[in-house]
């Protein structure tokens, strides 16, 4: 299967803009007979720090992808959204197929630092068929629990795709000790992810810098990937520009990983012992 990781710049707060460089994207990859394309995580509104005036619908987010999935006959994983559902907002992210269906919805379990006051974590993990095998979804913070990932290798996932918006200054004073300590984390992280669950891991960060509401700037990091095992990153974007990764995976390197190393069968034998 070939895939698409696109590190995008985000124009805050406008939509349009954001869907105009969507369509285009997905035009390029369509071009290059890509089968899943992934965007960042808030990709069309960028974050908007709790302001739910900035609220896109379920139905209007959806719909803007399915029509793409359709037009240019591709899966998408169409990064995130804030999703209202009665009272709480959840960080959502979808998996649509070429014909337009929604196959998995997941909300964001471990929401990072500054959303937990004003997003609502998710309590299950999206695991799901695709044409291509099993498949699942985490989003950006999700990946510093290794328990979500290992629940989805436990449910048999071969392939999880992550939208991302991870910046510099998370880092806060570790910066003035180490200006590139959310690089290495990012890229340790998704490559141990990868390795310790035998499966294909898409990593899709958002690019360049933004404000936020208290005019504070976001550094994105960018360094979106693909990952397999035995291989390692077959696609890397070293920097934080604008660009898309394509790259073709076969996925029974995660089955020829797993007769190798076994770590998907150590899980229920280390389960026992350290409980």
């Amino acid at each position: 299967m070939k895939i698409a990781a696109v590190q995008m710049k985000i124009s805050h707060t406008n939509p349009k803009i954001n869907m105009g460089k969507v369509e285009n994207y997905i035009k390029q990859a369509a071009k290059q007979k890509v089968d899943v394309i992934v965007f960042p995580e808030d990709m069309l509104t960028g974050a908007i720090f709790g302001d739910h005036s900035k609220l896109l619908s379920k139905k209007e987010f959806c719909n803007f992808f399915q029509n793409l999935a359709k037009q240019y006959h591709l899966d998408i994983v169409p990064g995130t959204y804030t999703e209202k559902i009665g009272d709480k907002f959840y960080n959502t992210t979808h998996y649509i197929d070429y014909q337009g269906k929604v196959l998995a919805t997941y909300h964001k379990i471990n929401l990072y630092l500054c959303e937990r006051g004003q997003a609502t974590a998710g309590k299950k993990v999206a695991v799901f068929k695709t044409r291509f095998g099993q498949a699942g979804l985490a989003i950006c913070w999700d990946i510093t629990s290794p328990e979500i990932l290992r629940a989805m290798a436990k449910q048999g996932v071969e392939i999880v795709y992550c939208p991302s918006y991870w910046w510099k200054e998370i880092a806060k004073t570790g910066l003035k000790l180490n200006n590139q300590a959310e690089e290495i984390k990012v890229d340790a992280i998704c490559q141990a992810r990868t390795f310790e669950n035998n499966l294909t891991f898409v990593y899709a960060n958002a690019a360049g810098a933004m404000k936020d509401r208290g005019n504070e700037t976001d550094t994105l990091i960018g360094h979106s990937q693909i990952i397999t095992p035995i291989l390692g990153r077959v696609a890397f974007a070293n920097h934080n520009r604008e660009t898309m990764l394509v790259r073709e995976v076969d996925l029974k390197l995660n089955k020829e990983a797993e007769k190798n190393y076994l770590h998907r069968g150590d899980i229920d034998r280390l389960k026992n012992i350290l409980k």
